[in-house]
């Protein structure tokens, strides 16, 4: 048989069940999604149907993402059980062609949606995130706050080989146009030297500063007393990263990864272990879900490969049972990284189940 007929072959299969599995998928991912909350603010007359479609449209891309392994897993179990029951895999390997090459069609197809994938997540999901988000916002009349309460700032010594902070600055609510409520503190060679207090602080574009209002400044000298005085206006000259901080309008999940990791280095030079923490699994994020197409594509395919046509009978049951045990690994994993119990690359042991049963289910066939 030749290697391009079985290739085809399999590869048109698969395909046909996947398009069926996705717009499956898509449609109830959707209704379960979105529609029912929209349904509930559409009675209560806060967005009319008009905007609801159009939120649809938005949320598209995200919900076609999420399913997309998903489809792929049921669209492979459909396929090879479907060859396993009228006996075309042991006709095959009759003819001596091994398992690694039947499955080799699942492969190259999970490789290239993966990289599809990707590229639709980087390119499209996240402005549709973006646009869905502040469609829904408009409509309910919300504007997106960009104030940040409680917001800190720390300025490390660049210059210095030991990385020591030389300035602290805190605001009750702080966006890129305004703080209230400043308190800053400046460190000379790590040993604290001015302390500012201020109601308010403004940011003069032109003159690309920070003003101080009506504030008070106290000056630890080297004999450790305190000089105090008041002002009227104080400039404040610091680093382009503090207003980088306070222009950042989007959710992690409204960037793509190049944004992402330009976020990550601002809030590493400013020593956000928060942030940086939610950034970094972020990014890690961005990966898994690409990837699994290709975990879930196999786990199908050796779930749906049975050399007993009369006893493959429980592909779809098992199937299930591995996505149960897929999900609680997953909500497990957010758990335990969340509260910081493991790193961020927790978030792919999920996936690296997935491979090790695979691994096992093929080991059978040889």
């Amino acid at each position: 048989m030749s290697r391009n007929f079985l290739f085809n072959y399999i590869i048109v299969k698969i395909a046909s069940s996947l398009l069926f599995f996705v717009i499956l998928c898509l449609i109830l991912s959707e209704l379960v999604g979105i529609s029912f909350e929209q349904m509930r603010l559409i009675t209560a007359d806060k967005i009319s149907i008009g905007t609801s479609i159009y939120i649809h449209i938005f949320a598209a891309p995200k919900f076609l993402l999420m399913t997309m392994p998903y489809a792929l897993f049921m669209a492979n179990i459909l396929t090879y059980s479907k060859l396993s029951k009228s006996s075309e895999i042991v006709a095959l390997c009759s003819f001596g062609i091994s398992i690694g090459r039947i499955l080799m069609p699942c492969f190259i197809l999970s490789i290239l949606i993966t990289a599809v994938t990707f590229c639709f997540q980087e390119l499209v999901v996240t402005e549709s995130n973006y646009k869905t988000a502040t469609t829904l916002e408009k409509a309910v009349k919300i504007e997106r706050d960009t104030t940040i309460n409680d917001f800190v700032y720390n300025q490390f010594d660049n210059i210095s080989q030991e990385k020591e902070i030389n300035l602290l600055l805190y605001a009750k609510s702080a966006n890129n146009r305004m703080m209230k409520d400043v308190t800053l503190l400046s460190f000379n060679h790590g040993n604290l030297h001015k302390i500012i207090i201020a109601p308010l602080a403004s940011w003069r574009s032109k003159e690309k500063t920070w003003q101080l209002h009506q504030g008070t400044e106290k000056r630890i000298d080297k004999f450790k007393r305190i000089i105090t005085s008041n002002f009227e206006v104080y400039d404040l000259k610091v680093r382009n990263t503090l207003n980088q901080l306070l222009t950042h309008t989007r959710d992690n999940n409204e960037l793509n990864i190049l944004e992402l990791r330009r976020r990550l280095n601002i809030f590493k030079e400013t020593g956000h272990e928060k942030e940086i923490f939610q950034l970094e699994r972020s990014i890690q994020d961005r990966f898994v879900t690409p990837i699994s197409c290709i975990v879930f594509s196999l786990i199908g395919a050796s779930i749906g490969i049975c050399l007993q046509p009369k006893s493959a009978n429980n592909e779809f049951g098992l199937g299930l049972t591995v996505i149960l045990i897929y999900y609680i690994l997953q909500f497990t994993n957010a758990t335990l990284i969340g509260n910081g119990s493991i790193p961020v690359w927790g978030v792919w042991i999920p996936s690296l189940f997935g491979i090790v049963f695979t691994f096992s289910r093929l080991l059978k066939f040889h």
